[in-house]
């Protein structure tokens, strides 16, 4: 059997490598799967004048996807005249990382045309679920893809390039991990006859309103590629919000009733860039919820003083353990502030809480000067700055950086009842 790439039309468009059997559940064993990577990209056109653009543009970029070394698999989806996504599945990340800067994927894409109204990407690395089969044709995973060459040689540095280009192509993809952990994304992909596409957009149409229907839905996108292929992109911020879907009747009808025709895979994300509608996932989960405490510290030395006695005064029915932990991590981020910022005695630094019924969220928000945040892999000396985000990054669930209106917010998430907890 000829293993070929299968485009946006959903159709072969060249011959690969020769393989016996199928895209099974294994993707070609554990051993390969950890080495693989995949990108997905939304984006939304300013208006209906830029649709062909948009086509134009993806085709370019599929004669270089058809040919890229290490692409195993990509599709172009249509869902309107005006939103379009993609999928991109790579051997590992130095292919991809050199097919996204070069050619006519790098000319089109990081140029951010003035016809999109929003662009959104993620980098995904395998889930724990996967079924069914691509076309019927077998993916070969190097049993080692990782690669002793330089993925920068001979190509444009990362470090010239913007901050959320660096994202995509995985300069931050640690500390990104961490803004992302929980989070989970899902693709089904169906292909079948012409005329059974409405009995087939019938039942992912059930599927996606079964996903929407979950609490923890971040977004969803169904749509047709230009030969028939059909696809559904499901983005939870929890790994629970897929497992529901995973175990509800309706997934459970779809695959049965499609059976070989249909393929789906969870995946775990690495590294977010740009954003769907202003929404992001590298927000956290609980930037939406309504402020519990609000309250703004002095550029002093008191200062983490005074934030855990307000927790404390604002949580104290939290359990014991839970309560000196958020001190803790909290008391970490402001004296970081306070020491390290470059803030003016002048200045101020504002405390802000939210919570849901299994989360509380603490952020920590000044205008203090630009910097790469480091977090070292192991306990760092006493007289080494650093010591706030190795404790954050060690004991929250999952915590970021981000700049809106000229300030910093340095947050963090913890899994905790706190139902009730807030006074």
């Amino acid at each position: 059997m000829s293993m070929v790439k299968c485009g946006p039309t959903g159709g072969a468009v060249g011959p690969l490598a020769s393989g016996e059997s199928g895209w099974s559940g294994s993707l070609g064993g554990a051993d390969n799967r950890q080495h693989m990577i995949a990108v997905t990209t939304h984006s939304q056109t300013r208006g209906l004048r830029y649709t062909m653009p948009m086509l134009l543009a993806g085709r370019l970029i599929e004669r270089q996807l058809r040919d890229a070394p290490g692409c195993e698999r990509y599709a172009n989806v249509m869902v309107g005249p005006n939103e379009f996504w993609t999928l991109t599945i790579w051997r590992d990340a130095i292919d991809m990382q050199k097919c996204m800067r070069d050619g006519a994927h790098g000319r089109v894409t990081w140029q951010q045309p003035h016809w999109l109204e929003c662009y959104w990407g993620m980098r995904w690395r395998p889930g724990d679920h996967t079924s069914g089969e691509w076309e019927g044709d077998a993916l070969e995973w190097p049993e080692s893809a990782t690669g002793a060459s330089d993925p920068d040689s001979g190509h444009r540095p990362l470090a010239t390039m913007p901050s959320w280009m660096q994202a995509a192509l995985g300069k931050s993809v640690m500390t990104e991990q961490r803004q992302l952990a929980g989070a989970a994304g899902a693709t089904y992909r169906l292909r079948v006859p012409p005329w059974w596409i409405p009995s087939a957009l019938r039942d992912l149409r059930r599927l996606r309103r079964t996903a929407a229907a979950d609490p923890d839905s971040f977004r969803l996108s169904l749509g047709v590629g230009t030969g028939g292929a059909l696809y559904l992109l499901v983005i939870s911020t929890s790994g629970e919000g897929l497992d529901r879907l995973r175990s509800s009747s309706e997934h459970g009808r779809f695959l049965s009733r499609w059976g070989d025709r249909t393929w789906w895979s969870t995946w775990e994300p690495e590294s977010e860039f740009g954003h769907w509608e202003s929404q992001r996932l590298r927000d956290g989960q609980l930037a939406d919820e309504p402020l519990l405490l609000d309250v703004t510290l002095p550029v002093r030395p008191t200062a983490a003083r005074e934030a855990r006695k307000t927790l404390r005064a604002g949580f104290d029915t939290l359990d014991t353990d839970t309560l000196e932990v958020l001190q803790l991590l909290t008391s970490e981020l402001v004296v970081n502030s306070t020491q390290h910022a470059g803030l003016e005695p002048k200045d101020q630094i504002g405390l802000h809480v939210r919570a849901r019924r299994d989360c509380i969220r603490v952020e920590v928000i000044e205008r203090g000067r630009p910097f790469e945040p480091h977090v070292p892999l192991s306990k760092p000396p006493e007289d080494v700055s650093g010591w706030g985000l190795f404790v954050v990054n060690q004991m929250a669930d999952r915590w970021g950086i981000t700049r809106r209106s000229g300030k910093r917010h340095v947050w963090f998430e913890l899994r905790t009842p706190v139902a009730d907890a807030a006074r």
